[in-house]
């Protein structure tokens, strides 16, 4: 079968030295392709600045676009930018290393950079805690009238604000 993600992998043995350019779109089908993705429906660009050096490479991302979350207040759906700058060293060791989140080692062997799993993280890292409609305007209505039923009326009922108001008055 076709790797959905293989786009996502850079060739460097042919590299020359110095910096080398790289866009890459992140949508539905990129996502799709990790299981616990929190991101279904997305637009996102992602830059990438290659630095080749005799002995590493250094990749600057530069990601920004927007996705698609539910509202935590009201569960509607709300897109959300996405703006990230990470920085990621590649270095040369015995055997290949993957586990470190800021440097990965290749082994001898490796021939391309798979950015896939560093793209994936960097977007899910800036996932704002709460993710909410900026104005409540925006939110559902029926949902917002049902979480929060409208208080103006008990507070004309209630006889500890009419006292309130009454001191105001004489004043």
């Amino acid at each position: 079968g076709v790797d959905p993600l293989k786009e996502y992998r850079i060739p460097f043995m042919g590299l020359k030295i110095g910096s080398h350019n790289y866009n890459f779109k992140l949508g539905k089908a990129f996502f799709e392709c990790f299981e616990y993705s929190e991101i279904k429906v997305s637009d996102i660009n992602v830059s990438v600045e290659l630095e080749k050096m005799k002995n590493m490479i250094i990749l600057y991302f530069d990601i920004t676009g927007t996705i698609e979350v539910l509202c935590d207040r009201c569960s509607d759906k709300l897109q959300l930018p996405i703006r990230s700058n990470e920085k990621l060293i590649v270095k040369y060791g015995e055997e290949t290393n993957l586990e470190d989140d800021e440097v990965i080692i290749l082994g001898p062997s490796e021939f391309e950079i798979d950015i896939s799993q560093a793209l994936y993280e960097y977007c899910h890292l800036d996932i704002p805690g709460k993710r909410i409609h900026k104005n409540i305007s925006d939110c559902n209505k029926d949902v917002i009238d049902f979480i929060l039923p409208d208080e103006t009326e008990e507070s004309t009922m209630d006889p500890r604000w009419e006292a309130l108001r009454n001191i105001e008055k004489k004043n």
